[in-house]
C-alpha cells in the first residue's frame, strides 16, 4: 500500500543565515497530491501529524480542510503534482 505523504527536507544550499525549507507531499481524498512549503520541520511535522490525525477520526482530507490545518501551522502550497493513476509510486 502507498503511504498518502511523502516528507522531504531541502538544505539551505550552504548559505549562512539561510533558513532551511522543508517539503510536505500530501494526497487529498480526491487523489491530488500537493506539495506544501515550511520554513520550520517543526511546523512540517505538526501539520503532517494533524492531517492524518483528521484522517482517521473525522473523515477525507480535501482542501477546505488542508487550508486550515495549513494555516495553523504557518505552511504553504508550492504546486500540485500530477497523480499517477497506475499505481506506480
Amino acid at each position: 500500500m502507498r503511504s498518502a505523504a511523502f516528507v522531504m527536507a531541502a538544505e539551505g544550499c550552504g548559505v549562512a543565515g539561510q533558513a532551511d525549507t522543508y517539503y510536505l507531499e500530501y494526497e487529498l481524498s480526491d487523489g491530488e497530491r500537493v506539495i506544501l512549503v515550511f520554513d520550520d520541520i517543526n511546523d512540517r511535522d505538526g501539520c503532517h501529524i494533524s492531517l492524518d490525525m483528521y484522517k482517521v477520526q473525522l473523515g477525507p482530507v480535501d482542501h477546505v480542510v488542508l487550508a486550515e490545518i495549513l494555516a495553523k501551522f504557518r505552511g504553504r502550497y508550492a504546486r500540485a503534482v500530477q497523480s499517477d493513476t497506475s499505481g506506480n509510486a
